[in-house]
């Protein structure tokens, strides 16, 4: 088998490129080989190549944990989000090994996730989707700290994202985003981008921006039933 990869996603940007990729060609060869392999047996699978991988083979939005073994299926409302990535390269090893990073937060469990109303329970979705965007504030990346310290550049898209929404980084960096509320939801992503001037470069890195939807399931989910 012969594959050619037109990379869209950068590397280094913490937006799980590389283990999409990973799981998407598992899938694919399962499919066209005839494997046979259920999901869970794919997963596994992806374990072996990383620990993102298995919750791209799992499809779905889903709470995370262990070492990316562990997945629980969960709803989340559709979603719009403006991302930057500055050109450099986060070493997701370095981030881990520094001496500064905090170590000892208390753990998020999917019951606190459920109670902060991130998730619908008895409530309607709307109820769900208006107390998940009040109680984002308690769920925070204890990499970002050590990241923005190292790297100003992440740093900097955080503080301009800040002006027009709760920026977030994801995972270890480089990419930092926003969610759009509810009431921001846009159908012409272009204009949106242009109306918000976004800068070519911050802290003197040249920048890629995108505006992302959220999806529900992996456009391969049915693949790898």
């Amino acid at each position: 088998v012969e594959i050619a990869l037109d990379k869209r996603i950068p590397m280094g940007a913490g937006l799980g490129g590389g283990s999409s990729d990973a799981a998407t060609v598992l899938i694919a060869l399962n499919h066209l080989w005839q494997c046979g392999l259920n999901r869970q047996q794919l997963m596994t699978l992806g374990l072996q190549l990383g620990a993102d991988v298995p919750f791209f083979i799992f499809g779905q939005n889903a709470w995370v944990q262990g070492i990316g073994e562990q997945l629980s299926p969960i709803h989340l409302a559709p979603a719009q989000y403006l991302v930057l990535t500055p050109h450099i390269h986060v070493s997701t090893a370095e981030i881990f090994r520094a001496e500064e990073l905090t170590r000892n937060t208390n753990p998020t469990t999917i019951a606190a996730f459920f109670e902060a109303g991130n998730l619908p329970t008895s409530e309607s979705k709307q109820d769900s989707v208006s107390h998940r965007d009040e109680n984002a504030k308690q769920f925070h990346n204890d990499l970002e700290a050590v990241v923005c310290q190292r790297y100003p550049a992440v740093k900097a898209c955080l503080q301009w994202l800040s002006m027009h929404g709760r920026a977030k980084m994801s995972g270890s960096g480089a990419s930092a985003f926003i969610q759009l509320q509810q009431s921001e939801m846009v159908n012409d992503a272009d204009l949106y981008m242009r109306q918000l001037n976004i800068p070519n470069q911050l802290a003197g890195v040249a920048l890629f921006s995108c505006f992302a939807l959220g999806l529900t399931q992996h456009p391969l989910y049915n693949l790898s039933a």
